[in-house]
């Protein structure tokens, strides 16, 4: 892998042990899948904190966009982040169902935006076909976050793009009834995120939808497929799913995917069915989340 940096900012610390850089990386590699080696590149802005010694030594690396992140300003923060400084029951009842504007109690965090309103709140609650597909084809080249990230991808499209909530935000991460991925932060390590199985995990993601979704199974019928909808593919047909991809277009029939691992952009679904590949079952989902 090489990477490249371009424009680079340097945010020295206060107490002048430690600067961090701020970069936008670009990044090229080669990935075998055991039957071909394709080459990819990637681009995302990265933060890199080094300790100022004889020889700088770097102490992490964190991705600017989540380092950066601004919380919604409700009681939704309080599920999706994880504190060094913990926030009491009291503190948090106290807060309502909404956060004031301004700073979280005991956490430091200041929050951006009025405070949603019902409407809004009702609002962020749908689920939006377009949002997923244009936010998959908007994200389609970037950083992976964990070594397969097909379905961490589709993930963020549904959360990210379709504004799907999570479900059982921080609980048992093996269960097939939870959906989170949260976001974690101490001075020490600085961002991180952890995740439940279905939320990276191809098959996992299909039982959670099984159970928690009211949508409807396509199946292998791509004509009536949609922009936003979800695929997920059984290599060989083996009985386990693999792969998880986004529909973003479909024209004549035929459905386009949208996807991680190998990073790809409106590829056609029936070039996942040929070579190495053939003898693979599929199923397009439309996802309909029944937990809100």
């Amino acid at each position: 892998m090489t990477s490249q940096l371009t424009d680079v900012l340097a945010l020295p610390s206060q107490d002048g042990l430690s600067v961090t850089l701020r970069a936008a990386v670009k990044e090229s590699s080669a990935l075998y899948d055991g039957a071909e080696t394709t080459p990819t590149e990637s681009q995302q802005a990265w933060r890199y904190t080094f300790a100022l010694e004889d020889t700088p030594v770097i102490n992490r690396r964190v991705d600017a966009g989540q380092a950066e992140l601004v919380m919604p300003a409700d009681s939704s923060a309080f599920s999706m982040t994880d504190f060094g400084s913990q926030v009491s029951e009291e503190e948090t009842a106290s807060a309502g169902s909404a956060l004031p504007r301004g700073a979280v109690p005991s956490t430091g965090l200041t929050l951006s935006g009025a405070v949603a309103s019902p409407a809004q709140e009702k609002m962020m609650a749908t689920l939006n076909a377009t949002g997923i597909s244009n936010w998959a084809r908007a994200h389609w080249n970037s950083q992976h976050e964990v070594s397969q990230d097909c379905t961490n991808f589709t993930s963020k499209a549904l959360n990210y793009g379709g504004k799907m909530r999570m479900k059982g935000v921080g609980k048992n991460e093996k269960s097939i009834h939870n959906w989170w991925r949260k976001f974690h932060y101490n001075d020490k390590w600085g961002g991180y995120w952890t995740w439940s199985h279905t939320w990276t995990v191809a098959n996992k993601q299909v039982l959670f939808f099984l159970e928690h979704s009211n949508g409807k199974w396509l199946g292998e019928n791509q004509s009536a497929a949609k922009k936003g909808d979800i695929v997920f593919f059984d290599w060989n047909g083996k009985g386990i799913y693999d792969h998880a991809g986004v529909i973003t277009k479909v024209k004549n029939g035929k459905a386009y995917v949208t996807a991680h691992n190998k990073n790809r952009l409106d590829k056609p679904l029936n070039e996942y069915l040929t070579g190495s590949n053939k003898g693979t079952d599929y199923s397009i989902i439309r996802v309909k989340p029944n937990w809100y």
